[in-house]
């Protein structure tokens, strides 16, 4: 009776333009007045070569590449903002257009998980369990404040957005926003594509279930896993090292992650859909190839530059891949640590998660997979536009059972501790930096996030026993 009770209190809309004040209240002091990264001007390693445009967007149009195309959307709106207000335009004056754009994308993306909790039918404090998964943790709240000039806080928003106009089964905004996202985000637009052809449906849990399926799909997948890495000899995954035995353990620990998270969702994939919505999912197809038609002309209008990063995927992701086996199961422990204790929420609720996913149709459970088979890529900032929606099905999962404020408090308590937005990092940037991203670990620092990983687990498992 306490479970319902809760529910009716809980109208929609509560909390939604609080949850957004309290994240602006939170986020405006810290990211103008906290540390921020030094070199290159203020622009960091990366911004340095895209954050210029800004200031002459339309000349940098003229020697576009693939890479600064796929970083342009911030520096249209910037260099545009600057022409309204007028005056001197640097490069510190660049830097601080990052730092409110990166406030207003958690600001805005704070709203608009408050709309996505409400049409998912969440109770206020799951919406609020929600909102600090998203907003209280090092990705949102240290990485952005200290090294603005990225990427990270438009394709957070975008994600936000993609789920909320997929939920809503606003379809054409869905394709817009799934071109937009080739001028902020490499891989956005792949992982859109399972949504735009398949739309979110309204079943039921349980049902069929495909146990004899999910175990061959969970081992052909990692069959596959390292196949790849074996035709890739350069990233070190030649046959003599796999047989090795701490690099064979190291792939036996990848391998396995990848094998149970794939068997989860094959085995409660909703096959009877694909039937059922056949004609419907013909006509999307459709129009997503015409939307993908439409993006792949509008990269190749760019070349890519020597100089600068390779944007071609499917180059990328063995060596990406390759970097699950740096050290023992490094990219789980990256993941908690990069986007705090709602990481091993989902981990350890993902059969959970992964039925939710389903009873949604098809589209959810193949962007899971995809997004699971990215994880393996140890720099998990790289996954920032799939969080909200791992943290929208966790969460969701989570209030299957009553949410007390005590538990949102802990939780928040572990989260913001985990975020280390307290510590000091520097210039230039040293261990408390490096330490947040897998490829670059020593033996020291693998130590030291296996405890922190460990320890946010033993307590997250704590508050919600």
């Amino acid at each position: 009776m306490a479970r319902n009770d809760s529910r009716i209190l809980a109208t929609p809309g509560d909390n939604t333009i609080a949850l957004a004040l309290l994240t602006l209240a939170a986020a405006l002091p810290l990211f103008v007045f906290g540390e921020k990264i030094s070199g290159n001007q203020g622009f960091g390693f990366d911004g340095f070569i895209f954050g210029p445009m800004a200031a002459d967007f339309y000349g940098a149009l003229r020697e576009i590449s693939q890479y600064r195309l796929q970083r342009l959307l911030p520096s249209a709106i910037l260099y545009h903002l600057h022409l309204a207000i007028g005056g001197p335009f640097t490069s510190q004056d660049i830097v601080t257009g990052y730092v409110l754009l990166n406030v207003t994308a958690l600001v805005a993306g704070s709203f608009v998980w408050g709309r996505i909790a409400d049409n998912l039918g969440m109770s206020q404090p799951a919406k609020w369990l929600g909102g600090i998964a998203l907003i209280a943790n090092f990705a949102s709240l240290k990485m952005l404040s200290y090294n603005p000039v990225l990427m990270d806080g438009i394709a957070f928003l975008l994600g936000l957005l993609v789920l909320h106009s997929w939920l809503r089964g606003r379809t054409l905004l869905l394709h817009a926003l799934s071109i937009i996202t080739i001028f902020a985000w490499q891989t956005a637009w792949i992982y859109c594509v399972p949504l735009l052809i398949f739309r979110r449906q309204e079943r039921t849990a349980g049902g069929e279930e495909h146990r004899i399926a999910a175990v061959a799909a969970g081992a052909l997948s990692a069959i596959l896993f390292v196949g790849v890495l074996l035709v890739k000899p350069a990233a070190g995954a030649t046959p003599v090292v796999l047989t090795e035995p701490y690099t064979a353990f190291k792939v036996l620990i990848a391998c396995t992650w990848l094998a149970l998270g794939v068997r989860e969702l094959v085995q409660v994939f909703p096959w009877r859909n694909l039937v059922q919505d056949f004609h419907r999912t013909l006509l999307d197809s459709g129009a997503t190839v015409l939307t993908v038609a439409a993006i792949v002309l509008i990269l190749k209008t760019a070349p890519n530059a020597p100089n600068e990063y390779p944007m071609s995927f499917a180059r990328q992701l063995p060596y990406l891949l390759a970097r699950a086996f740096d050290r023992p199961g490094v990219f789980a422990l990256c993941l908690v640590i990069y986007f705090g204790p709602v990481a091993y929420l989902a981990l350890w609720r993902w059969r959970s998660v992964s039925r939710l996913a389903a009873t949604m149709g098809p589209g959810m459970p193949i962007f899971l997979g995809m997004s699971l088979v990215m994880t393996l890529n140890s720099e998990s900032r790289h996954l920032v536009f799939v969080f909200p929606f791992v943290v929208a099905l966790t969460i969701k999962v989570m209030d299957a059972r009553p949410i007390t404020p005590a538990s949102v408090l802990l939780f928040l308590a572990l989260s913001l501790a985990l975020s280390r937005v307290w510590l000091t990092i520097g210039n230039p940037p040293g261990e408390a930096y490096f330490m947040n991203f897998g490829p670059w670990w020593g033996l020291k620092l693998y130590c030291i996030n296996l405890l922190l990983a460990i320890g946010t687990a033993v307590v997250a498992t704590l508050i919600f026993r």
